[in-house]
């Protein structure tokens, strides 16, 4: 079984949760308490897979400290939806290079992507390193650095917002000389939530390779990203706390009788912070969440959304 490695990984860690020795959080009816501790988030370490035999993909995770979901987010190419499970052990995924892989304790969560490395046709690159990050609060910044480039004509760099169907953002020619080669790209303007990014390497007699995927979470002008809408069981928050804010207050209100369905407080770290708010206990219908965070400002906001069952 082969290992992915740390330098074709990129992981964002959920930075909600940071108390340990404590019990997960669901969402329920008229729940009173205003504030529940919440698990560590559990961390994925690595992911195991064979290239040949038709053999189980396995997640490893380091922290695991509860039951944990695993899901497979995206894939490239996309495949028919996977089941999620509770073991990490995804059976009969055939024919993907790239997947974001996600880790669930009910609480908050953890995604990475992985390029699967399976031999095949030679790159006309070889690829070292490359990373998205998000840059000037507002743009994400791709860097790649190669040590090789062998008969290739261009990079051309995709972007897409579901892991799935990319499009064409522009081209880098590639620059004389020998050595290691460092390369760099932004892409100015952002989408709400994921932006996911790869290269494609045209060689010069046309054949093409991708690298591995990789993706920045982007939230405007500072706002709330939240999915999906309508929801079954999880509703997903992130955000960056460059407010200095300690804890997130949040209201779940129903929006045809007004009643208050549920409230809850959360500790919060600076910078990012991904939270996964339990409300499959709650009724079918429409529901208003509000949420403040303190900090050097107040910060407030509104989500609507639609509860339905599965």
């Amino acid at each position: 079984m082969k290992q992915t490695s740390k330098n074709i990984i990129q992981v964002i860690c959920c930075l909600c949760c940071s108390v340990l020795f404590s019990v997960p959080l669901q969402l329920r009816a008229q729940i009173a308490s205003t504030s529940v501790l919440v698990l560590k988030t559990p961390v994925i370490d690595s992911v195991g897979y064979h290239c040949s035999g038709g053999l189980p993909i396995q997640v490893y995770v380091t922290n695991q400290i509860a039951p944990v979901v695993y899901s497979i987010q995206s894939t490239v190419p996309p495949v028919a939806p996977i089941p999620t499970n509770n073991t990490g052990t995804f059976f009969n995924v055939y024919g993907i290079t790239d997947a974001v892989f996600r880790a669930h304790n009910g609480s908050c969560y953890t995604d990475m992507a992985v390029h699967f490395d399976c031999g095949g046709d030679p790159l006309p690159v070889t690829l070292l390193d490359f990373t998205a990050r998000l840059y000037q609060d507002n743009k994400a910044l791709l860097n790649w650095t190669v040590s090789r480039e062998d008969g290739l004509a261009h990079y051309e760099v995709e972007e897409s917002t579901d892991g799935r169907t990319f499009k064409y953002l522009g081209t880098i020619v590639p620059v004389n000389g020998q050595g290691p080669k460092a390369y760099e790209f932004t892409d100015d303007r952002l989408e709400q939530g994921y932006n996911f990014y790869r290269l494609r390497m045209v060689d010069r007699d046309g054949s093409i390779q991708y690298s591995a995927v990789r993706f920045v979470i982007y939230s405007r002008d500072g706002t709330m990203v939240w999915y999906p809408n309508p929801t079954s069981r999880y509703l997903y928050m992130e955000f960056y706390n460059d407010n200095r804010a300690e804890a997130i207050d949040i209201r779940i209100y129903n929006s045809i009788s007004g009643n208050e369905s549920a409230k809850q407080q959360y500790k919060l770290e600076r910078g990012l912070n991904k939270l996964a708010v339990d409300v499959s206990l709650l009724p079918d219908g429409s529901y208003f969440l509000m949420y403040s965070l303190g900090g050097d400002r107040r910060y407030e906001g509104t989500i609507r959304f639609q509860k339905v069952s599965q």
